[in-house]
């Protein structure tokens, strides 16, 4: 590995000789300064070793109150998290992207703050700017996204940093309002807890005269249509027992005047 890296360094160094010979002909052939174009040379150089060291996460890691080296002093929402932004910066500070952002916030900032303000908190208590919304739980975003915990470590070590516990315990959050409180009062003479609700503030409405009247006049006519209905249902039930009894008194009549007309022909047949 040191014999690696002793060719690399001599390899950079022939090549860096190589190419400042050629600037001072270059110079000299076109009448130029050569201290001015070393300079321009050496500042290229630095800028292009600036953006190979800097190096980019393969997952997406939490704020751990650390800053990285060569990376964006602005921070990128990236899921809730709230974390520095991975660009290489254009001016040493903040990348295009953020300078942009600061151009058009009247706060010189980026929209989601600087990294000045993530370390000037704790790891996680730091809100949003714009709505003042908590940080995401880092445990949940690698569910979502399929991030193993050895993965999120290796990663973190290849960048100098590491992850508190804390990130990786899930936490539990509910939706929706939260439930109403009651109040609880205990009484010193019996063991029962009895739970009493809270009452609404303010007067109970008032029902108005015409609701009143209304709903009295409906019962009345309510009232009033079963009776009729009562009395009619009566009146068909006495009109059918009066009918049954009728028919009844025909059929008996019937019956007596077909067993009289028997015993008649009975006796003419004796006589014969």
């Amino acid at each position: 590995m040191e014999s690696f890296k002793r060719i690399e360094k001599d390899c950079r160094n022939i090549i860096s000789d190589e190419i400042s010979s050629a600037i001072r002909d270059i110079c000299s052939r076109h009448n130029l300064d050569i201290d001015d174009e070393m300079s321009r040379f050496s500042e290229l150089i630095q800028k292009k070793d600036i953006k190979k060291k800097t190096m980019k996460s393969r997952v997406i890691l939490p704020w751990t109150g650390k800053r990285i080296d060569g990376w964006c002093c602005g921070i990128r929402l990236c899921h809730d998290l709230h974390v520095q932004c991975n660009n290489s910066p254009e001016d040493g500070t903040y990348c295009k992207t953020c300078l942009n952002q600061i151009q058009k916030n009247d706060n010189n900032k980026p929209t989601y703050g600087c990294i000045s303000d993530r370390e000037a908190v704790g790891v996680f208590d730091y809100k949003n700017p714009k709505n003042g919304k908590k940080i995401a739980n880092y445990a949940s975003v690698m569910y979502k996204l399929n991030i193993s915990r050895q993965e999120a470590e290796e990663e973190a070590t290849k960048l100098g940093i590491s992850i508190q516990e804390e990130h990786f315990k899930i936490i539990k959050t509910t939706r929706g309002r939260p439930k109403k409180k009651v109040n609880v009062v205990v009484d010193d003479t019996d063991s029962e807890t009895e739970i009493v609700p809270k009452k609404k503030a303010g007067r109970p409405k008032k029902i108005p005269d015409e609701i009143i009247n209304t709903n009295s006049n409906l019962k009345e006519d309510l009232f009033e249509k079963l009776t009729n209905k009562l009395e009619t249902y009566t009146l068909k039930e006495n009109v059918n027992k009066e009918q049954n009894k009728l028919n009844n008194a025909n059929l008996e009549s019937d019956s007596d005047s077909d067993s009289d007309s028997d015993s008649d022909s009975d006796s003419d047949s004796d006589s014969d």
